[in-house]
């Protein structure tokens, strides 16, 4: 890593790029977040047989001759299965490529993991940026949104490739509404690219992102009732569903069938969250029951993680 990160000073500093200091930060953020794929394995996550064979079938389908692939041709001892018709995966098609050249799973995983994260730490730095005016608030806030504990148990723990493809957008998401209804609304193609990126990274996430939708609207009332930023909104979200209609269409005729879903059992402990959770930092094994018991006992936590609650209580004291 010390290695990459200095020949990349070297070549920007010959070039004499103005913006040397920026791209090497983005690069040390990526490299720094990516140490955990850096190995000849990889470490066991929750998700991880799922979306590895996710990436795997898509090797398979396009070997195949499908393009896009909506039906795994191996899974299933070979009746294959249709996973993508409701799981977008078009950001899979890169590890996919990189199988179909003959690279290794391993190696293929790490470099789209590398890729992730570049684009996260830039994501955030270019929306920081130019929502705050301020290259040091950018570098923070792409620090702490590439290092927020949520986004690495996404990463490392649950391996929610999904979910951490999403949160790599989302700035994208709010960046375009502070256009809209704060800025120049003539920019409202930042947010139809944000919507469009969740909505091909994960179908939840994108119910997220309508309730932050409604919340900045809320918000900014007075704003919205602009003829010309409301009429923004409208057509952010006209061209996201007409651009994200080849996988709308699908997605919603397999809806409406009868998946048997009703009889999936679901037990309340085990979605319940502990208000313990929210300040516990590192996951306590299975044995160390002595301060909460065996209520949180090799759960993961949920804590926003160190940097947040130092630089909150930090705020918090200054406030006062």
């Amino acid at each position: 890593t010390a290695f990459v990160l200095l020949a990349v000073w070297v070549w920007l500093d010959r070039k004499n790029s103005p913006g040397r200091n920026v791209y090497l930060w983005i690069l040390a953020l990526g490299l720094l977040s990516t140490l955990p794929f850096f190995n000849s394995y990889l470490t066991e996550g929750h998700d991880m047989i799922f979306h590895l064979a996710r990436i795997e079938e898509i090797c398979a389908g396009l070997k195949d001759g499908q393009f896009p692939v909506y039906m795994q041709p191996d899974a299933v001892s070979g009746y294959g299965y249709g996973a993508p018709l409701l799981y977008p995966q078009l950001f899979l098609y890169m590890p996919a490529l990189f199988r179909a050249a003959g690279v290794s799973m391993v190696t293929a995983v790490g470099l789209f993991m590398l890729a992730v994260n570049l684009m996260t730490a830039g994501m955030m730095y270019f929306c920081g940026f130019r929502i705050f005016s301020s290259g040091f608030a950018a570098r923070i806030c792409s620090l702490l949104y590439t290092f927020a504990m949520y986004r690495l148990i996404n990463q490392c723990t649950r391996f929610a490739v999904g979910e951490l493809l999403a949160m790599t957008f989302l700035p994208l998401v709010v960046y375009g509404l502070y256009e809209i209804l704060e800025k120049d609304e003539k920019k409202w193609p930042w947010l139809t690219a944000g919507c469009d990126f969740v909505l091909q990274s994960h179908v939840i996430s994108t119910a997220f992102v309508l309730f932050i939708i409604v919340i900045f609207c809320l918000v900014f009332i007075r704003q919205l009732l602009q003829k010309q930023r409301f009429f923004a909104l409208v057509k952010a979200g006209v061209w996201t569903i007409l651009l994200n209609l080849w996988f709308v269409v699908p997605f919603l005729q397999m809806f409406r069938e009868d998946l048997r879903t009703g009889s999936m059992r679901l037990q309340f402990e085990n979605i319940a969250l502990s208000f313990l959770q929210l300040f516990q930092v590192f996951p306590l094994s299975r044995g160390d029951t002595s301060f909460v018991g065996e209520s949180l006992s090799g759960k993961m936590p949920l804590c926003i993680g160190i940097a947040l609650l130092f630089f909150s209580a930090c705020f918090l004291y200054g406030l006062a």
